[in-house]
């Protein structure tokens, strides 16, 4: 099997779930969205069983929401799903997964652009307000009660669902844990939950101290 063209594939917006398991075991994709001819196509058993895992486990994953479908499928196959790069390698990374150089540079030029420059860990943490701010203002879901339910799913598995990354402090002792809404905010710019201009609406409203990240979120797509 041929190593994988990274420096096209990594300039997608979407990749298949077929063809993010293949660039992420280590082989250049075949072009086909059933799972069943990759595997009778590598001839390495170790290879077929790594693809064969993460194929299996981002299946379930894009079932169960731990990580984010981009678009349908164009073909009616499950293969054809499709899902964003960086999303795909983030949750690769939270199942343990070690990733290929390329992918892992890609990754880590992402979470450095991710953070305003010059957004110190104090600064940071004076920012930071309660589970309950950030429930009660990023709605996601206009029925209150499944708006709570849709945070608390994602705030109780921070690491799957990547959020982790925007947390300040775990809760304990009866408080409630802690997150950077700025960061917030870009989580759900980035993974298509929230649109920009509604994010960016609830930042300068209700959180006045992450005034400086303004223009950062301006800028995401």
């Amino acid at each position: 099997m041929q190593t994988p063209n990274y420096e096209i594939w990594c300039k997608r917006q979407f990749w298949t779930l077929i063809d993010a398991a293949s660039i992420v075991a280590g082989f250049e994709p075949i072009g086909t969205d059933s799972p069943h001819v990759v595997q009778d196509t590598i001839k390495d058993e170790a290879l077929r069983s790594r693809f064969g895992e993460l194929y299996g486990d981002s299946k379930d994953s894009l079932t169960t929401g731990t990580l984010s479908l981009a678009e349908e499928s164009r073909t009616g196959l499950f293969g054809n799903k499709r899902v964003r790069p960086l999303d795909y390698l983030r949750w690769a990374q939270s199942r343990g997964v070690t990733l290929p150089d390329h992918l892992q540079s890609m990754v880590d030029a992402a979470d450095a652009a991710r953070a305003p420059a010059g957004n110190s860990e104090v600064d940071r943490l004076n920012k930071a307000v309660s589970k309950e701010d950030i429930i009660f203002y990023f709605i996601v879901e206009k029925d209150g009660q499944k708006n709570r339910k849709w945070w608390e799913a994602r705030m109780r598995d921070a690491k799957r669902y990547g959020l982790s990354e925007c947390r300040a402090s775990r809760g304990r002792g009866g408080q409630p844990s802690m997150w950077i809404p700025d960061e917030v905010a870009g989580w759900l710019i980035d993974k298509g939950h929230m649109d920009q201009t509604k994010a960016l609406q609830v930042v300068q409203e209700h959180f006045p101290a992450c005034a400086d990240s303004i223009e950062y979120l301006r800028k995401k797509a």
